[in-house]
């Protein structure tokens, strides 16, 4: 757990700081990335586009409108991005971390992570080192909805990324363990143990290494960001879990779901079409699991920088999340420029 610790919430410590600038060249008809949101140096500002900041970001939603939410880790608020790019804060007082349930930016979080949003417009965050679940809803209103914290039941250790399901519950994921949330706050098990391992099977066996992100479809089939068993896993909803792609170790190589490797994934989203895509973190790229079990790179060289341009010459530093935007675009939290890109596909 440890170890993912520092390749995921602290990753920035770890790596020095590229020279590389973006490039802003008009998108041509193919796979293209862009950079649509957040300015270098990371700090907090909001304002248009590449000129707002982003402090180490690092969940990612969207609503039925196409707008962003983001959780903005070390400015220690929750933003939010129209189809624009013109980025504000929601909630949180920006820059001071803290535990205040309160409206909008009275209110104060604590390295926010994970971030969803149900039919109604409500947003739930995760805040790994409270260990709690977070509700703001549309009029702003900060308040604790699970977990231990100040004012909760004693459930959860370090919840890092969440889904909802078609249901309006939370699923959620908490170091090698998933909990299941209701409307009503009750919370259950819903696969892995806190043990940790790497086994399929129904999910009260299952087993799984440091979740990082979680990703569901229409069916309410779940995919699973299994980050130190650098694997891709879904779990149907009749329960069962497989692996969806990845061998168990660190490697990068495209090819058949069963011989593909990944270098500690960590963000995981899915299309209407069955296909999943990947932030594959250490392999600063981009990968793509087809529906018909055929992995493929289609963003970034494998170089850390922050270039703009063709996908598979693109590069990133530190992919961490991503989303499917309501206009086909993919789009991805690059964690160490504090930067949200958009993939053309």
């Amino acid at each position: 757990m440890k170890k993912s610790v520092i390749l995921i919430f602290v990753a920035s410590f770890l790596f020095a700081c590229s020279k590389n600038s973006p490039s802003e060249p008009s998108e041509p008809s193919g796979p293209y990335v862009s950079s649509f949101a957040g300015a270098a140096p990371p700090g907090y500002e909001d304002g248009p586009g590449i000129t707002a900041r982003f402090n180490h970001p690092l969940g990612i939603t969207v609503d039925i409108s196409g707008n962003f939410f983001i959780a903005d880790q070390r400015s220690h608020t929750i933003r939010k991005i129209t189809p624009s790019g013109i980025v504000s804060t929601v909630a949180g007082s920006g820059m001071q971390n803290g535990y205040i349930d309160a409206q909008g930016t009275s209110a104060k979080f604590s390295y926010p992570t994970g971030i969803t949003l149900d039919k109604q417009g409500n947003i739930y965050v995760c805040e790994y080192l409270q260990g709690v679940i977070r509700k703001i809803t549309p009029g702003g209103l900060v308040s604790t909805f699970a977990g231990k914290g100040p004012y909760g039941p004693n459930f959860f250790s370090t919840p890092f990324g969440m889904v909802t399901d078609s249901h309006g519950n939370l699923i959620v994921a908490d170091q090698n363990k998933i909990f299941k949330i209701d409307p009503a706050g009750n919370i259950t098990g819903y696969a892995g143990s806190y043990g940790g391992g790497f086994l399929n099977g129904d999910t009260l066996s299952s087993r799984f290494r440091t979740i990082a992100n979680l990703a569901i479809d229409g069916q309410d089939n779940v995919y699973v960001a299994d980050t130190e068993n650098h694997s891709i896993r879904k779990i149907f909803s009749d329960g069962h879990v497989i692996t969806l792609a990845g061998t168990g170790s660190p490697g990068y190589l495209d090819g058949d779901v069963n011989t593909a490797q990944f270098n500690y994934p960590n963000g995981v989203a899915v299309d209407n079409n069955g296909n999943v895509y990947v932030a594959d973190l250490m392999n600063d790229r981009i990968r793509k699991i087809s529906a018909n079990g055929i992995v493929s790179t289609i963003a970034g060289n494998g170089k850390k920088g922050l270039a703009d341009g063709p996908a598979l010459d693109a590069q990133f530093f530190g992919p961490v999340s991503l989303t499917m935007g309501k206009d086909g675009k993919l789009y991805v939290v690059d964690l160490e420029y504090s930067r949200i890109r958009s993939i053309k596909l």
